[in-house]
């Protein structure tokens, strides 16, 4: 018996006390784990459920939280990026004016790189129909703004961006992509916009998007201090080093002061964190949505431990209650959801959208260079639309409401004392033809509306109660003047 308990004990592996049990409680564990899982396969169903609609969504929401909050802007050193604006008394966010931005360019002490953007179309021609193109007219400075090169070729230099400087188009990553399928060869090749043709210069990284644009292409404006008070240029800058944005704009509000005296318009200044104007608007809404799907994991938590503690009824019961608590915070919090966006829905616009359509139509090429012809197509186009069966009413306007700014200048008021600098008015305004407020059904509340007696050559507005209660208060509006500032 001696000789084989020593042969057994020889088989043993020399191993320390207590080793063996560490190593397998894992496994044991897993194994008990999965024995429970095959005893009750529809409770663990429902708990895997549960967490995976938790888990998916918390994910999900997260990771837009994440990308959009806390992930920085793809350029470099996006901190010291940021946006200048032209205040005005009825707007603290306007763009600028050409001559403006070039004195905040030549005068300021606080930017190493200063630009400018204007969103235009243009229509592509050539292979395949006309398309109408998401382009932006910049300054040649804006990509030393954003710190970024084109990924293929070159962005135009100052020189092309002078007046009757060459045709060239910058391309964006999306737009060499989808039209001209990755082309390492599309450089020097030539594309035709409203029937001129330009030079395909450069092609832009694929994280770089600005203002949604397709192309790019040289602003080329010429400094007419006329326009001053047309505001149309979205302005950015990068700071020097060691500038903050509060103290940039400190520096650019004096830099305002000093042009107002000089030149008798409204000329204040202010700089916002470029990241603040791009995300600012959604932390809010962001954070109010993370915070309800951490709610919505918190409930599912709860229904998988009420799932696997339901034979301690009391700990169970106190679980239902934390749930039903969440559960109520998150039904309150969708109702008033839900009621807000019934609210503006069902809010009065001053408009009918039903049964409106709306399409845009750009002219181009050498049949329409002047502007009498772009005014006989346009004047064309009117009458050939209200021949169609089924139209009851035709209107063409420049811009769409509720859509984009129209136009914008500084004004004077005939009669009355010029403005003080600090607040010369800004109005906005739009072209318009043919029975465009019928349409839409926007009432005329005094006077009259547009028509055939308002024939080129004539000086007729309409304008809206917000300008009539603000120029003339208590005064019958009719047959007042104003004109440019």
């Amino acid at each position: 018996d001696c000789i084989v308990g020593a042969r057994n004990l020889s088989r043993v592996p020399d191993v320390k006390p207590g080793k063996e049990r560490t190593m397998s409680r894992p496994l044991q564990d897993l194994r008990h784990a999965v024995r429970g899982l095959r005893r009750k396969r529809f409770v663990s169903g429902l708990a895997i459920l549960a967490f995976a609609l938790g888990i998916g969504v918390t994910t999900a929401v997260f990771s837009i939280f994440n990308s959009v909050t806390l992930t920085p802007l793809p350029f470099p050193e996006s901190d010291r990026i940021g946006s200048v604006y032209d205040v005005q008394p009825a707007c603290d966010t306007c763009p600028a004016s050409f001559p403006k931005y070039h004195d905040w360019k030549s005068r300021n002490e606080v930017f190493a790189a200063i630009g400018g953007s204007s969103p235009e179309r243009l229509i592509l021609t050539g292979d395949g129909s006309p398309e109408r193109v998401n382009a932006m007219s910049t300054t040649a400075s804006l990509v030393d703004v954003f710190g970024v090169r084109p990924l293929l070729g070159r962005w135009y230099t100052e020189a092309e961006d002078q007046p009757g400087g060459p045709k060239v188009v910058v391309l964006s990553y999306g737009f060499w992509q989808s039209h001209f399928a990755s082309d390492p060869s599309i450089l020097g090749k030539p594309l035709r916009f409203d029937g001129d043709t330009y030079e395909v210069i450069g092609v832009m990284p694929r994280d770089f998007t600005h203002r949604r644009a397709e192309v790019y292409v040289p602003l080329q404006r010429a400094i007419d201090p006329a326009t001053r008070g047309t505001h149309f240029l979205a302005t950015f800058a990068r700071l020097k080093p060691g500038v903050s944005v509060t103290q940039a704009a400190t520096a650019m509000q004096t830099l305002g002061v000093a042009l107002a005296r000089e030149f008798g318009h409204n000329h204040g200044i202010d700089v916002k964190s470029y990241y603040e104007v791009v995300v600012g608007d959604v932390k809010t809404p962001l954070r109010f949505l993370l915070g309800a799907v951490f709610l919505v994991l918190m409930i599912a938590c709860s229904n998988v431990a009420n799932l696997l503690l339901a034979a301690r009824s009391r700990f169970g019961s106190g679980l239902v209650v934390a749930e039903i608590a969440l559960a109520f915070a998150l039904l309150v919090g969708a109702g008033l959801l839900v009621k807000n966006l019934s609210l503006l829905q069902s809010r009065e616009t001053g408009v009918r959208t039903a049964g409106a359509i709306a399409f845009d139509v750009a002219p181009a090429g050498a049949r329409y260079e002047s502007d009498a012809q772009v005014r006989a197509f346009y004047r064309d186009l009117y009458q050939r639309l209200t021949t169609i069966p089924g139209v009851q009413e035709v209107g063409l306007i420049s811009h769409l409401p509720m859509r984009a700014y129209g136009m914008n200048g500084e004004v004077s008021i005939e009669g009355e004392a010029p403005w003080d600098a600090k607040d010369a008015p800004l109005v906005e305004y739009r072209f318009m033809l043919g029975e465009y407020l019928k349409s839409l059904e926007i009432p005329v509340l005094k006077g009259r509306g547009l028509d055939e007696r308002d024939r080129e050559g004539t000086r007729t507005v309409l304008i809206n109660q917000t300008m009539a209660d603000k120029f003339w208060p208590g005064q019958d509006p009719i047959g007042k003047r104003f004109g440019p500032a």
